[in-house]
């Protein structure tokens, strides 16, 4: 029995041996495989990689050659819209030397139409890029010249637009256009609409001829307005009863034995009772209010 389980457990140990001496000789048939498929891989991956970025590197080159081709280069800079003045006005920027041959794609149209917009002379711009043949497209809405007023601050006519912008190129007008209003002081180069609106309402009564050119308006309060006539100031008030507040200048005018040196301003807001005021010293206010009955 004691042989027996000898020999059971030494051909049991042997087995043991004979399996772990198999196995390490498996695994040491499979290992150069292994590297030699690793070895395979690692190159197939370094391939792709220098495949990728040859291909990233001819889509750069592609794009630099597409970029460069010439029809991208502006050949033509279009101004459309424009009259003589604002032609000289425009000329100042060399719009034709700085862009022309330029890459059109490089071209911003909102900073350039943000350059430009500052030119009081334009009220709009906008610019469009055109390719066969490459154009750079600049169309022009030019303000339009309105009225001349007369800023008492700077002893200048300056021109406004139908919106109050005042446009500072006045000298380059060659129109004689009567100045009828003054301001104090433009602010900002532009009226504010009160005075704008002032300045149409008197347009409209004068085309109308429903009252006649007595002088120069004073706009700079909307509501004391001021007429200068030849002979004296007139004060006016608002715009409420504009009509009969200059049909009654004249006549109270003529009925006033003042003479142009003793009288500081008339007084027609209250047109029904008209106000004579007198310089300090030259007589008396109360005697002035005897020639105008009610």
């Amino acid at each position: 029995m004691i042989n027996q389980a000898l020999a059971l457990r030494k051909s049991k140990t042997l087995a043991s041996k004979t399996k772990k001496k198999k196995d390490s000789s498996h695994a040491a048939y499979f290992y150069p495989k292994l590297k030699q498929r690793q070895r395979i891989l690692h190159t197939i991956k370094a391939l792709i990689r220098i495949t990728k970025l040859l291909m990233f590197s001819s889509a750069i080159y592609g794009i630099y050659l597409l970029w460069s081709m010439p029809f991208w280069q502006i050949a033509n800079v279009e101004l459309a819209g424009l009259s003589n003045i604002g032609h000289s006005y425009i000329s100042k920027f060399y719009l034709e030397k700085n862009y022309l041959g330029q890459n059109i794609l490089m071209v911003n149209p909102g900073k350039l139409n943000d350059e430009l917009q500052n030119i009081r002379l334009f009220k709009e711009i906008k610019t469009y890029r055109r390719l066969f043949p490459t154009t750079l497209h600049l169309s022009f809405v030019e303000r339009i010249p309105y009225m001349f007023i007369h800023d008492d601050k700077t002893a200048k006519d300056i021109i406004i637009d139908e919106e109050g912008v005042v446009l500072t190129f006045a000298k380059n007008f060659q129109e004689n256009t009567n100045t009828i209003y003054s301001i104090n002081k433009i602010f900002d180069f532009q009226i504010t609409p009160e005075q704008v609106n002032v300045i149409r309402v008197i347009e409209h009564f004068r085309k109308n001829r429903q009252i006649a050119d007595l002088g120069v308006f004073n706009i700079t309060n909307p509501d004391n307005l001021i007429l200068q006539t030849e002979k004296n100031k007139i004060l006016l008030g608002n715009l409420d009863e504009f009509i009969m507040k200059i049909k009654s200048i004249p006549v109270i005018e003529s009925l006033s034995k003042t003479s142009k040196n003793e009288l500081e301003y008339i007084d027609v807001r209250y047109w029904k009772n008209p106000v004579l005021k007198l310089k300090k010293g030259s007589g008396s206010y109360e005697k002035s209010k005897k020639e105008f009955p009610n």
